[in-house]
Parts: C-alpha cells; sequence; structure tokens
C-alpha cells in the first residue's frame, strides 16, 4: 500500500466544497433513513458508533431501535446489570463492545452527570473510547469541526485529493486528513459530511472497488483515471474443527444453564452445559472434555462459528439425574432458566437447541428418534 506524507495543496478549496455539498446531497437521499440518523444526539452516536464497529449497517438497523427503546437515555443504560445489556445486544455479536458501551456509560454519568463532553481530551479519558470514537462523538454527536476518520472515510479523500489508491492508514494520514479538511468542516456541517464520506467508502469506493461514474466526486477525483489496481483480498483466517456436545437437561420449561466466566468466549451469558469431543486446536481449553464414549457423530447436529473455530455442535439429552451422576466430576455453577423468558440470556448455540427439542415436541418423535441420551452413554474410567 501506499503512504501519503504530503498533500496536495493545490486543490480548488471552493470547487472541493461544492462537491462536498454534492456529496451531502446524495447521502442525504440514499441514507437519511438509517435510524441512528434520526434524531441524532451525542448519546445515540455513541451508542450506534459502538454498534457499528465490526457489525454490518444491516444488521444493525434489525437492532438499534430496540436497543434505543429500552435504555432510551444514558442514566437507563448506566443503571442497568451487564446482564441485561448483554441481552439486550443479542444478535450484535463481539459482547465485548457492549461491555465498553455500558462501562463507558457508567463513567459518563459519574464524571460528567450523564453528559457527553465536547473536548476531545475528556472524551479520550473514558475506558473504551479511543481516538476514533471520540472524533466521531465531537463530529456526528455534537456536530463540531472533527473528522471522525475510519478506514472508508480515509480512504475516500486518500483516493479524492492525492490519487493514492490503496492508502497505508495510520495516525500520521488521519492527521494530515483532519488539517487539510479543517476548513471545509468549518464551514460545511461536520456530521452530514462525515456521515457522506463514510457512505460513500462504504459502497460506491471500497477498498476492492471504485464505482466513478455513479460517484459524487468523481468528476475531480484524482483517482478516477487510475486503474483498479486492488490489493488481493487477504485470506480467510484458517479455522479449526471443533465438535461439542451440547447438554439438555430439562425441568418442565426450564432448562439447565451454566455462566461463562471472565476470559472465556461470551463472557457473562448463559448457555447449556458444554464438552469438547474433538479440537484440532490442541491449545483449547475452552470446554471441558467429554467423559462419555459413544459414537456422538450419529446426533443430531448443527453447525456454528466463533472467532477462528468451525463448530459442530452435537445435542445431548438426560434428566437431571442422570445429569449429576454421569458428570458429577464438571460441576460449575448452575441455574434453571425459563425458556421462553426473554431476560434468559442464552447464548445463540443454546437457543438453537432449546427450539430443536421444542419442534421435536411439536411433532411428537419419541426420544430415542433425534440425539444423545444416557441410555447409549458410556463414561470412562
Amino acid at each position: 500500500m501506499a503512504s501519503i506524507s504530503v498533500v496536495k495543496y493545490n486543490f480548488n478549496i471552493m470547487q472541493m466544497e461544492e462537491e462536498f455539498k454534492q456529496l451531502i446531497a446524495w447521502s442525504r437521499v440514499g441514507f437519511n433513513h438509517l435510524p441512528w440518523r434520526l434524531g441524532r444526539t451525542p448519546y445515540s452516536t455513541l451508542v450506534s458508533e459502538l454498534m457499528l464497529q465490526q457489525t454490518t449497517v444491516a444488521t444493525v438497523i434489525k437492532h438499534y431501535p430496540n436497543f434505543l427503546k429500552k435504555y432510551p437515555t444514558i442514566h437507563a443504560l448506566a443503571g442497568a446489570s451487564a446482564e441485561e445489556i448483554l441481552i439486550a445486544w443479542k444478535g450484535l455479536g463481539y459482547y465485548r463492545r457492549a461491555r465498553l458501551l455500558h462501562q463507558a456509560a457508567k463513567d459518563f454519568v459519574k464524571h460528567f452527570a450523564g453528559n457527553i463532553p465536547e473536548e476531545f481530551e475528556e472524551l479520550v479519558a473514558i475506558a473504551g473510547i479511543g481516538d476514533y470514537t471520540a472524533s466521531a462523538l465531537r463530529s456526528i454527536g455534537h456536530n463540531l469541526p472533527a473528522l471522525a476518520i475510519d478506514a472508508n472515510v480515509a480512504r475516500v479523500l486518500s483516493r479524492y485529493q492525492s490519487g493514492v489508491l490503496n492508502p497505508t492508514i495510520n495516525r500520521k494520514l488521519r492527521e494530515t486528513l483532519q488539517n487539510f479538511y479543517h476548513h471545509s468542516l468549518a464551514v460545511l456541517s461536520p456530521r452530514a459530511l462525515n456521515e457522506s464520506l463514510m457512505d460513500l467508502g462504504r459502497t460506491l469506493c471500497t477498498a476492492n472497488k471504485k464505482l466513478c461514474t455513479e460517484c459524487p466526486l468523481g468528476k475531480n477525483c484524482r483517482a478516477k483515471p487510475l486503474a483498479n489496481d486492488f490489493p488481493a483480498r487477504k485470506p480467510s483466517q484458517v479455522k479449526y474443527n471443533l465438535h461439542l456436545i451440547r447438554v439438555l437437561v430439562m425441568r418442565g420449561k426450564e432448562i439447565l444453564t451454566v455462566k461463562r466466566c471472565k476470559g472465556q468466549w461470551l463472557e457473562g451469558q448463559r448457555e447449556l452445559p458444554s464438552f469438547v469431543v474433538l479440537s484440532e486446536d490442541k491449545k483449547l481449553k475452552q470446554y471441558p472434555k467429554w467423559p462419555g464414549r459413544n459414537d456422538y457423530k450419529k446426533w443430531e447436529s448443527f453447525p456454528t462459528t466463533i472467532t477462528k473455530y468451525k463448530i459442530k455442535n452435537f445435542i445431548f439429552r438426560c434428566t437431571w439425574k442422570e445429569y449429576q451422576h454421569l458428570f458429577a466430576k464438571s460441576a460449575p455453577e448452575f441455574e434453571w432458566v425459563d425458556l421462553m423468558a426473554e431476560s434468559s440470556n442464552l447464548s445463540t448455540a443454546s437457543l438453537k437447541v432449546a427450539r430443536t427439542h421444542a419442534r421435536h415436541h411439536e411433532e411428537d418423535v419419541g426420544a430415542d428418534c433425534w440425539g444423545g441420551c444416557a441410555t447409549d452413554t458410556y463414561i470412562r474410567d
């Protein structure tokens, strides 16, 4: 990738600002319906920015309105329990962001009476708020002259002003862009300009394409005449195969669950007791080993993924009495959870097992017709 060491200042500033106005108009027509752009506040910006990190716009659209309805103010968010936040975050993934959002809300309430300050230094002093998020809160939340420079914005502006197709995005580049566009941010709406640049980088000017004929900045963009010499896509991360056995223990409408501990996957969530029966990653220590000896591959299963693991989940059913007998040596803290309760905070995989059980129950499938069960399990000595 190329780097930008010197900005080319021979731009016609007035012409550039007119083109930015066209970009803003294009963005408003196509994207002002996004729920986090309706009734913008610094608080709603904090929520949307944390949600949009590492998650697609389409996914956030599904979850943002309900989250804001449940936690309409920063005080409401700060006053919720960690488990309540994780439940409300369900479906967005990367649950660490939910914990960071919750902590940030509590810090803003504690140190600023629930206000989100305008000063950069005060923002980055809050746990979980880095340079980008602080700039986004100033620019998009408060509509102050600042650029929230993510990869999309850096790429669009580097192509537009310097003709660098694949820029190296680092602190020096961000500072260069901030300084160069400070005047435009002072005369245009910083919020509108930031949002429109993000929209452009997400749709027409991505890392692997440039649709210059459709671009509002295409007329004078320095990257327009360049060949489409994009970097090769990075190979997908090698994934390890992992076989887990999910143990379903029912008690009326309740199921047996365990809480994931700090440092484990899905920290703070609840899931069915789970065991590793096969792992290509010999260093994996997320779950205890399955103590049984049986042909588990015959059991009903479903796939999931997490980080670098391709998981095949096999379902095993037993009674509470059988569970105590079979797995006495692996006895973490249990909790019986109402399967129908929205506040259960069950992991996605556990919900899938529960739905499978419900489906077979409705279809009146015999107990011996799906999953593994205690009668065909032999415990290793």
